[in-house]
């Protein structure tokens, strides 16, 4: 294997600002730095990735066909394929992509999203380097991964590990904890075979596409077009984890558990769904979602004590599970009290607005409009569309910093929404 620092092609750079400015045959390419992405001889708000690229390279069978998935600069892309893999990496950002291409020239480099792959194609591992934590909705990515791998393909995901107190910066959207990211790859279809990295700034997973029929059960239950078909769907799968020959992990059980509560709630089957969260409760010690759901039901039946006490077990299974948070600040007896709750839960998923309303409203509350207006601009800052009652928020929010013709702003953003 070829040294490491020969593998990445060095390539000229002037900084202009806040931005890098690369020449690729004969055209000028500038980039933020940003929490985006590395770049290579530069430092800048997202920390460098190479040393899980190098662990990956020497891990794989020498030749292996290697996706890529959202390769970046392609400065890990150029450390497999100096390591004798054959890679094809994929990136969304067209500039991004260009850059890759010169950066690993050994690889072949695609400017297209994981969406827009085709299904079926032949590789024997993929690589998720800080890339989930990026994207809106993590399971949709997921699987369309799935579905281009085949059965048996390793997977190499290293993201972001939350913690409480995180400050997360756009267009970093999402910190996993391990029972998160456990989760996400379990539903997709992928198993964790092995924690290279679990106590780091990112945690670092060795998993396996392990397609079976009670993962097929999932997908079809969480696509059913009807309260019924989605209850009879999710029995089907929890009959089909039971009657495994060669077991489910528990982690797939607790998702049709999951699932089922949360349709027998709709339907109006309390008991059903309480027996179901208590069973689920009972086989992950370290996620949070069972107690979240029954903290839910108490608070509905009027219980804020019972309430709290889920609470406090949910945050004990994971810190870092918004959800437990928010019942937490729910549930709070006084007003005063819930807003640490709000902010925890603002900082781990920043770009809700949801979160960041009830965060300012708990803020503004306790006559602290900065931190408010800080929750809001913040959740603004990753490029969604804001609901009216955000606009609504911040408008209030600004109007009591002093800042009214940015309040007035709003209040025009809020009255064309509703006109249209």
């Amino acid at each position: 294997m070829e040294d490491r620092n020969e593998a990445v092609v060095s390539l000229p750079f002037a900084r202009r600002g806040r931005r890098l400015e690369y020449t690729v045959r004969g055209r000028p390419l500038l980039f933020e730095r940003d929490r985006a992405r590395s770049y290579p001889g530069t430092t800048g708000p997202c920390a460098s990735t190479s040393v899980f690229y190098d662990e990956i390279a020497q891990a794989l069978p020498g030749g292996s066909r290697v996706l890529d998935v959202g390769s970046g600069s392609g400065v890990g892309t150029a450390i497999l394929a100096v390591a004798g893999h054959e890679v094809t990496a994929v990136e969304r950002d067209a500039d991004a992509a260009e850059l890759a291409r010169e950066i690993a020239p050994r690889a072949r480099v695609e400017a297209v999203g994981v969406e827009e792959m085709v299904a079926g194609r032949a590789f024997d591992a993929a690589i998720l380097v800080d890339v989930l934590g990026h994207v809106d909705r993590t399971g949709e990515v997921l699987a369309r991964l799935a579905a281009a791998v085949p059965d048996g393909a390793a997977l190499f995901v290293a993201e972001a590990r939350a913690y409480p107190l995180q400050s997360l910066v756009a267009p970093a959207r999402r910190a996993f904890s391990k029972a998160q990211l456990s989760s996400v790859l379990g539903m997709a279809g992928f198993r964790v075979e092995r924690w290279i990295v679990e106590d780091g700034t990112f945690l670092f997973a060795a998993a396996r596409r392990a397609a079976t029929a009670a993962h097929a059960a999932y997908q079809a239950c969480t696509v059913a077009t009807s309260i019924d078909d989605a209850h009879a769907r999710a029995c089907e799968l929890i009959a089909l984890v039971d009657g495994a020959p060669d077991p489910e992990p528990d982690s797939l059980l607790l998702e049709a558990l999951l699932a089922r509560a949360e349709i027998a709630l709709a339907r109006g089957h309390g008991d059903q769904a309480c027996a179901d969260l208590v069973t689920a409760a009972g086989l992950a010690t370290r996620d949070a979602r069972a107690d979240i759901a029954l903290g839910q039901i108490a608070l509905g039946m009027g219980d804020p004590e019972a309430a709290r006490e889920l609470a406090a077990r949910a945050l004990g299974r994971d810190p870092c599970a918004a959800g437990a948070h928010v019942l937490f600040a729910l549930a709070a007896p006084e007003p005063s009290s819930c807003v640490g709750g709000w902010l925890s839960a603002s900082s781990l998923e920043p770009d809700s607005f949801d979160l960041a309303c009830a965060a300012a409203d708990a803020t503004m509350g306790a006559g602290d409009p900065r931190t408010a207006a800080f929750v809001l601009e913040r959740a603004r800052s990753f490029g969604s569309t804001p609901p009216a009652h955000f606009h609504e928020m911040l408008a209030r929010v600004l109007g009591a910093l002093g800042r009214h013709v940015e309040a007035e702003y709003e209040l025009r953003l809020l009255a064309a929404g509703v006109a249209a």
